[in-house]
């Protein structure tokens, strides 16, 4: 499996940010979303080195409750 996939979701998430970033100015993001974007990069790195544990901080961003109300 190619190893960018676990980067996606970080790199959309950045995008539209630093998008709504250059627009509003700092003030305009909530302080969690810089919580938010680290999670995901965290998960994104453990989850390419094969870490498979590395999926929990990525299912702390709230992805996990839209996987279990699909289900």
């Amino acid at each position: 499996m190619m190893k960018i996939v676990y980067y996606t979701p970080l790199i959309l998430v950045v995008a539209f940010y630093g998008w709504l970033l250059i627009y509003i100015g700092f003030g305009g993001i909530s302080p969690i979303v810089y919580v938010w974007i680290a999670l995901l990069f965290s998960s994104a790195v453990l989850l390419s080195k094969d870490i498979f544990w590395g999926g929990t901080f990525w299912m702390l961003t709230g992805n996990a409750k839209k996987s279990l109300q699909q289900a």
